[in-house]
């Protein structure tokens, strides 16, 4: 019985191998990925940049058009060149198909408007829209403004919070942001 047993384990390994040993470039290509360290990946139009993004870590899924990367830093510029905003984030994953940037962990974002702290955001490139459904917190002039998620376009010129609290003091200007 034992022999029988042994045989039948052995028999399916056998069957599943190719007969002459070799892998074929087509089956290693399925499940495929490359690994870069320190890299940067920049988006341009009419030999201005558009974006920057940098990465400690990139992994990169071909057949499925997604990238994942840690450390990123992903400067956005403005439509004269400058600088206008500089996001920090521990991780990022990209998806090429749907034009999306998702970012978690130590949400930092740096802007001429104001800078914006939290858990998570997503960019959609399609229509220049960064949001996030997790709680921020926004500084601005020394005021702090928390929000339970919000909106805003990539250069964070028109940002919207979301059940939003505020400590600090206003002038007499008015507030349009």
């Amino acid at each position: 019985m034992y022999k029988v047993l042994l045989v039948l384990l052995i028999i399916p390994l056998i069957s599943c191998s190719k007969s002459d040993g070799q892998i074929s470039f087509e089956d290693i290509g399925k499940d495929a990925i490359e690994i870069t360290d320190s890299i940067m990946v920049y988006s341009s139009s009419k030999e201005m940049t558009l974006w920057t993004l940098y990465a400690d870590r990139l992994i990169k899924y071909p057949k499925k058009d997604i990238m994942n990367l840690s450390n990123i830093v992903l400067k956005l510029m403005e439509k004269d060149g400058s600088l206008g905003a500089t996001i920090y984030a521990d991780s990022a994953q990209v998806n090429e198909d749907q034009e999306t940037i998702y970012a978690e962990g130590n949400i930092k974002i740096y802007s001429k408007e104001g800078d914006i702290f939290g858990k998570s955001i997503i960019w959609d490139r399609k229509k220049d829209e960064i949001l996030s459904d997790d709680s921020v917190m926004v500084i601005k002039d020394g005021n702090i403004i928390k929000g339970d998620s919000f909106y805003s376009d990539s250069r964070f010129h028109h940002v919207t919070l979301h059940k939003a609290t505020g400590e600090g003091e206003l002038g007499e200007t008015e507030v349009l942001w």
